[in-house]
């Protein structure tokens, strides 16, 4: 779960940047994911969730990822 919060970093201050510049972003994700990791983020967003949620409700750290 490491790589996710890691990702969840990478993935805010990133947009956020992208956004600051005038990133159209609707017209971005309407696009193919190719080798995006943004959208890669954005695909496994609520697997990672369902696991970080299960993990939170059993009081144990997250598996590894």
């Amino acid at each position: 779960m490491a790589s996710f919060f890691t990702d969840t970093l990478e993935f805010v201050f990133g947009v956020s940047e992208l956004c600051f510049c005038g990133w159209d972003a609707e017209r971005w994700i309407k696009e193919g994911y190719h080798a995006s990791r943004y959208k890669w983020y954005i695909g496994n967003f609520r697997d990672y969730m369902k696991r970080l949620e299960a993990a939170i409700a059993k009081g144990k750290p997250p598996a590894k990822s």
